[in-house]
């Protein structure tokens, strides 16, 4: 019983000496205005503390091109209610004042955080009304942080599914317009389909042969709309063998995306992944993708970039420092480089 009190001690005193430093840290300087920005080009860490890790290497993403960095702030589930937590909100400021003091503009992304789960949790309505509610506290903290991009939810058709997503997606987003002036993004994870005559798959599915892919291709835009962008995940391919047939599938996807989102009044497209893991690596779980070599990497991140270039896309690349996806000191830092720099401002408020 003494020890399990004095571990919960050192817990507290962790967590009330770190809440202090980032309140001292934060008070240092004033919220800078909104960085001025046009066509993002985003860099996103896979975690909340990767992304803090990553403040100290803001002047070399900005160097490499990038002009935009992604926040993904967590809310884990208590209960089965998701919960904004304090902590959280001073750790984000910190982030937030040190990318616009660097010149790079913010995409701010609240994330519901779990373990394990009820399944049939997610399928409720109140379970959805209670994201709606995370995403009005995170969308007043957007506003006073001068947060150039706010997207409401990180992957919501993961939790929801595609119908109750695109629900969820007309519900929060007069909500979030009611409380933040800036851009806000809808985030359709990798829902993105190819409809072919054989049927409908993922696009760029992990498990799917960039060989066999369907001849015909339409594109099955979820029903979004009167979003400033609307964002979708290209997954790594599940073979690197052809990195040219992939990145052929990938500008006719979003040829055919940004003419279907024009159509639907969905909104302005961006895409989000673009790289393939040079270690191995687990998303919900499940393998992700191949493991590439580094010069493969290098390869595969220089034809995307050059493609979402070509096409005037914005685009969310995944990976900076982690062992997994990150470019910083691979070929792949380099190809980016190339390809990106010099980069535009980013931002729009």
């Amino acid at each position: 019983m003494v020890k399990v009190v004095k571990s919960l001690l050192t817990a507290l005193i962790g967590t009330a000496v770190l809440l202090g430093s980032l309140l001292y840290l934060n008070a240092q300087f004033d919220i800078p205005e909104a960085v001025k920005n046009e066509g993002i080009r985003a860099i996103e860490e896979p975690n909340f503390l990767r992304q803090f890790v990553a403040t100290r290497d803001f002047p070399r993403i900005k160097e490499t091109g990038f002009n935009t960095v992604v926040v993904t702030v967590p809310n884990p589930l208590v209960s089965g209610k998701p919960r904004v937590m304090p902590l959280a909100q001073s750790a984000a400021a910190f982030i937030v004042k040190k990318a616009h003091l660097n010149g790079l503009s913010v995409m701010l992304v609240p994330e519901v955080t779990y373990e394990k789960a009820d399944p049939s949790l997610f399928g409720s309505d109140v379970f959805k009304d209670e994201l709606v509610d995370v995403a009005r506290v995170w969308a007043e903290f957007a506003e006073r942080y001068n947060v150039e991009y706010f997207v409401p939810l990180k992957n919501p058709p993961t939790m929801l599914g595609q119908k109750k997503a695109a629900v969820f997606a007309a519900e929060v987003l007069p909500e979030v317009r009611e409380r933040y002036k800036g851009k806000v993004i809808a985030d359709c994870g990798n829902g993105l389909l190819l409809e072919s005559t054989e049927g409908v798959t993922p696009l760029f599915s992990g498990c799917m042969s960039t060989n066999d892919r369907p001849a015909n291709v339409y594109v099955a835009v979820p029903d979004i709309r009167a979003y400033d962008y609307v964002m979708f995940t290209f997954v790594p391919p599940a073979e690197v063998r052809n990195f040219d047939l992939y990145a052929t599938d990938a500008r006719r996807a979003i040829s055919t995306l940004k003419k279907a989102a024009l159509r639907r009044g969905s909104g302005s497209v961006l895409v989000r992944g673009l790289t393939a893991p040079v270690s191995p690596t687990t998303f919900f779980g499940e393998t992700y993708g191949p493991v590439v070599t580094e010069a493969q990497q290098a390869e595969l991140v220089s034809r995307m970039l050059e493609a979402v270039s070509d096409l005037h896309v914005g685009f969310v690349l995944c990976g900076w420092g982690d062992a997994s996806f990150g470019l910083k000191g691979r070929p792949a830092e380099a190809a980016a480089r190339k390809v990106l720099s010099p980069a535009p401002a980013a931002g729009n408020r």
